[in-house]
């Protein structure tokens, strides 16, 4: 870690107005392990500080160990280049231990002064700080003893009076008198005296602050608990595949990421310990148990596993460790003979489910004739064999990840600590509501673009904010019809639907008013409070419709980098007549406007079997592009969510619009698909992409492929149902040139994976046994699995290159594309 990556990362800080400072050891930055980054800012800029680090280009935020209910230890995974850097920061908004404040951030911040690119404490905090945090440790390193011997020699008798102040003058003399005479060993032999004499003083400086913290503390200790930050990973492979080399590099390369490692072999061994572990250099040699003896050996290794996850490795989950494992109990439905088993074949496959299960298993894949070059005890054919069991366990495993282990060892190390970051990653974004507000704005542009869109009439408005990072701004007025602005509501889920339903009605009586958050305010130039007056876009769409004194409501769309807003606008007497979309940066002005083309063509082919809406208008206001659409006219109801007929037939007159058959690789489709893969970044990422884009290009060589247009976000909640008759919006994504069978699979993979929740695996087989949907559409049910392939890598390449939360998809995702090329036998 050097120092001028520190300084690339909190520049951005001082560039949005974050007082912070670097603590202690800024000279020794670039040579320092990576945990000895501590930095302190104000409570109210710990928002705005996790935003701004995480919406650097290149850096992911991979772990958070709430360590004090005020300490927030941030792991940012730093790509440059190839190469991907683990960077701690340890901020602090004011510095405690045991529930007593030592110092508030006001203190901490206090004298801060920049030295090069970097903002740094005074040498009074410095000192007061590091020495104070060291006793309570219990512990000094060479760099600490050096650097508060420095410190004390400039500080002269200020270094006194501060160790009077947190020691007490008897012990606070005596650790002055020590460190002028670098005598670290009576520090090191009274460091219990020390750290009594401080707390002491600490009780006596601020007697209630350990009582009122002590709720905080039994909050975060609770999280820690429910929500551990440790990993819990499984690396499986037949003999010979590398797994202990891996293990081995994987404890060394994300050490900065966990507070230690733990390393296991197959199994717990907490009730059945282990005795010492040498290599099974014949795996095979000994005879299979009898079934009994298999029987009940499966029974202990279930009851190890319980109690030893209980007991050992849960505990160390929540302690932070990384807990690997070499081996798991999935090796016993591939390799059954390796531990004697002689057991009917359900016998494994059922008690699997019941084993606690790793939040990721890595499995390495490496060739037959590399195995039997290693491993020449075990027969060609059950190498072949293992392999591919191996491989359909993880196609088939909710979880896992497949290594090419025929790659160089630090390849296949980049591509397993890829995964693990990348979950990690995952997981944070899950978990950060945690810790931190969820934006309520409008994405990346904060609070600032919702007073721009509203302009002078923020008063008239509330804000609704879902845990999903999804958010509304609504109209109250007038109150009879506020609850139109839940129509940009359309949600799926039963208990969504019934909360819906129930803020609809305490909005149409004005019940729910009063509890929904005032739309926030930004400051004017002149400092008074208030937002902008000048004429805003909600003025300018009024303008427009040729209509005045509308109501509007905003909704601020998925978080990410495609968010955009929508905007409902309507009559007082509560007539919706049209949504405006605001393309704020080029990705979303990109939709905006190819979903504009796409309403044009629409409205060219006169569709017999759906609606959609009509193109009012596309312009410009200040930089953004937006564009404004007719809403329905008629009895709206929610459309159906399954495949009904409604849909098949719309899907139908898609393919007589205008249908052009041309190769795979001539295609727009695959261009852009090919442009997608170039822009990924993660090295595992490519790799899987490139296997399976190599695999449907053997499989569809010399084929013409019916291309015709499609919708591109093809669901239940980009529909409604209007009269009777289908009513499809939301035409973003949509192509001229689509691939045949896109909206049917989109529809069956987004409803079964996020209304129904299925399995991957689940998924996979039901859309392929969908024969009479496909042949509906003209595609021949043979042509459905390289089409569902193609149709995953398009979603997966789009998904990886989205800095937005989307990795509990991505593993959706890649578990189903390993589905399908073990499937097709399409893997290398």
């Amino acid at each position: 870690m050097t120092r001028a990556l520190i300084a690339r990362i909190l520049q951005p800080l001082e560039d949005h107005g974050i007082p912070y400072c670097v603590l202690h050891n800024w000279q020794r930055l670039g040579g320092l392990p990576a945990s000895d980054v501590d930095i302190a800012v104000h409570r109210k800029h710990l928002d705005e500080l996790e935003s701004v680090l995480t919406s650097q280009p290149d850096v992911r935020c991979v772990q958070l160990l709430q360590h004090e209910s005020s300490c927030f230890y941030f792991v940012l995974a730093v790509r440059e280049g190839a190469a991907v850097r683990l960077l701690p920061l340890d901020v602090a908004t004011d510095y405690r231990r045991d529930g007593r404040i030592f110092f508030s951030a006001d203190e901490l911040l206090g004298g801060r002064h920049k030295v090069g690119n970097l903002w740094v404490s005074s040498r009074r905090v410095e000192f007061s700080y590091l020495l104070i945090k060291r006793v309570l440790k219990g512990s000094f390193e060479d760099h600490h003893r050096k650097r508060l011997e420095t410190l004390d020699q400039e500080l002269g008798r200020e270094a006194i009076a501060i160790s009077h102040r947190w020691f007490g003058v008897e012990w606070g003399g005596k650790i002055v008198s020590w460190l002028g005479q670098a005598d670290w060993e009576a520090i090191d032999e009274s460091i219990a005296d020390l750290k009594d004499a401080l707390l002491e003083q600490a009780a006596e400086t601020r007697p209630l602050s350990r009582l009122r913290n002590r709720w905080s503390d039994i909050l975060r200790l609770w999280h820690r608990i429910r929500y551990p930050t440790g990993l819990y990973v499984a690396i499986l492979g037949p003999d010979g595949s590398g797994k202990t080399t891996l293990i081995r590099g994987l404890a060394q390369s994300l050490g900065a990421a966990f507070r230690r490692t733990d390393i296991f072999h197959f199994r717990p061994g907490l009730l059945m310990p282990r005795s010492t572990r040498t290599p099974v250099s014949h795996p095979h040699a000994k005879p299979p148990r009898s079934w009994l003896l298999s029987f009940l050996k499966n029974c202990c290794f279930l009851l190890d596993y319980w109690c030893g996850y209980l007991l050992d490795v849960r505990p160390k989950l929540v302690r932070s460790s990384l807990v690997l494992f070499d081996r798991y109990y999935d090796d016993l439905l591939v390799d059954p003979r390796r531990f004697r088993f002689s057991r009917p074949p359900w016998l494994s496959t059922v008690a699997r489910p019941m084993i606690p299960r790793p939040d990721l298993l890595l499995f390495l894949d490496v060739s037959e004739w590399r195995i039997a070059s290693r491993k020449a005890e075990v027969s060609p054919q059950e190498v072949v064999r293992q392999r591919k069991a191996y491989r359909r366990l993880a196609a088939e495993s909710s979880g896992s990840v497949i290594l090419d282990g025929n790659l160089p060892y630090n390849e296949v190390l980049r591509h397993a600590c890829g995964a693990i970051l990348g979950r990690l990653a995952g997981r944070y974004a899950n978990r950060r509501r945690l810790w931190f507000m969820l934006p309520h704005a409008l994405g990346q542009t904060g609070n600032e673009i919702s007073a721009e869109l509203i302009g002078r009439r923020s008063h008239d408005y509330r804000m609704l904010s879902l845990m999903d990072g999804r958010g509304f701004i609504l109209s109250v007025r007038p109150r009879r019809h506020a609850h139109l602005a839940l129509q940009l509501y359309n949600p799926q889920r039963r208990k969504a639907i019934v909360g819906k339903a129930v803020l609809s009605f305490g909005m149409r009586w004005g019940l729910a008013q009063p509890f929904l958050r005032k739309l926030p305010t930004k400051e004017r130039g002149d400092g008074s409070e208030g937002v902008d007056v000048s004429a805003s876009l909600l003025d300018h769409l009024e303008e427009i419709l040729a209509a005045e004194n509308l109501s509007f409501a905003i909704s601020t769309g998925t978080p990410g980098p495609h968010r955009k807003p929508v905007i409902q606008a309507a009559t007082r007497q509560g007539q919706v007549l049209a949504y405006a979309k605001i393309g704020w940066n080029e990705p979303t002005a990109t939709l905006v406007l190819n979903e504009a083309r796409a309403l044009q063509r629409m409205a060219g082919a006169h569709p017999e079997t759906f609606h959609a809406p009509r193109l009012l208008h596309v312009g410009r206001w200040k930089d953004a592009h937006f564009s404004v659409q007719s809403a329905p006219r008629g009895h709206l109801s929610q459309a159906p969510r399954d495949l009904s007929p409604e849909y098949m037939t719309s899907l139908r007159e898609f393919r007589h619009i205008g249908t052009v058959f041309l190769p795979l690789v001539k295609s727009d489709f695959w261009a852009d698909l090919l442009r997608s893969y170039d822009a990924l970044k993660d090295d595992y990422h490519r790799r899987m992409v490139a296997q399976g884009l190599e695999a449907v290009e053997r499989r569809l060589r010399g084929q013409a492929l019916p291309f015709h247009p499609t919708h591109g976000d093809f669901v239940p909640w980009n529909a409604q149902l209007v009269d009777g008759r289908l009513y499809l919006f939301d035409w973003e994504y949509a192509r001229q040139q689509g691939l045949p069978g896109y909206d049917l699979i989109h529809f069956l993979v987004s409803t079964w994976a996020l209304v129904r929740r299925w399995r991957p695996a689940r998924i996979v087989k039901e859309v392929l046994r969908r024969g009479s949907a496909w042949t509906s559409i003209g595609v021949e049910p043979d042509a459905a699995l390289p089409l569902l392939l193609l149709y995953l890598l398009e979603r997966f390449t789009f998904c990886a290159s989205d800095d937005g939360p989307g990795t509990q998809q991505l593993e959706r995702l890649e578990a189903m594309t390993s589905l399908c090329m073990a499937e097709g036998d399409l893997l290398p």
